[in-house]
């Protein structure tokens, strides 16, 4: 993935997105310690997640389903439930 990189040289990174998040992890696991510097191709700053609940648990030993396709489907119904 990398070429040889001097640990102290500086790196750009095209994109601002998760993939940049990535690589900038994969840099700190490489012990980096030159700038890293992100430009955005759109101009644009990184965005965060927005704030999540825990989503209640909706399997429990007496309704779990018994095969795989039978958790397929469980699952499937349950993310529609879960995005409406």
């Amino acid at each position: 993935m990398f070429m040889k990189l001097d640990a102290d040289a500086p790196v750009l990174l095209i994109g601002t997105g998760l993939t940049m998040v990535d690589m900038v992890l994969s840099l700190s696991d490489r012990q980096h310690r030159g700038k890293i510097y992100a430009v955005s191709r759109r101009g644009l700053f990184p965005l965060k997640h927005q704030a999540a609940q825990p989503y209640p648990c909706f399997l429990t030993p007496e309704n779990s389903p018994k095969s795989v396709r039978d958790w397929l489907r469980r699952l499937r119904a349950e993310v529609k439930i879960a995005t409406a």
